[in-house]
């Protein structure tokens, strides 16, 4: 049936922003802040099994960690009438300006990671 539950996640077993926040796009600060600290604390933290295979992950996945050149040649393919409208700026659009970030490459990592697996609640 269209309204069966096929699983439910406890909410202790989901990495957030330990708060009410009002953004619903995978960019949410706080979420990101609290996965860095649990991607750093490795095997002490809650959820080491979660955090070990993000960190076995490959950098580079989406086009916003690639190369200078990388990102150019993808965006001479897409044109502008191919969504998305910005593939290649969730760090240099979305992270630094929004969340206040500098230039650090695991937490620009770890921000893709959730952009990645996150989603937006609408």
């Amino acid at each position: 049936p269209a309204e069966e539950i096929l699983l439910i996640v406890p909410p202790k077993c989901v990495i957030t922003a330990g708060e009410e926040v009002e953004r619903g796009d995978a960019m949410t600060c706080p979420t990101i802040r609290n996965l860095i600290r649990e991607m750093k604390l490795k095997e002490d933290s809650f959820f080491a099994p979660y955090v070990n295979y993000l960190l076995s992950q490959n950098i580079g996945e989406l086009p916003s960690a690639w190369s200078d050149a990388g990102q150019e040649l993808l965006l001479s393919l897409q044109g502008s009438d191919l969504p998305p409208e910005d593939p290649v700026g969730w760090i240099t659009n979305e992270w630094y300006p929004t969340c206040g970030e500098k230039s650090n490459k695991f937490n620009e990592f770890v921000a893709l990671l959730a952009v990645q697996r996150g989603w937006m609640r609408g």
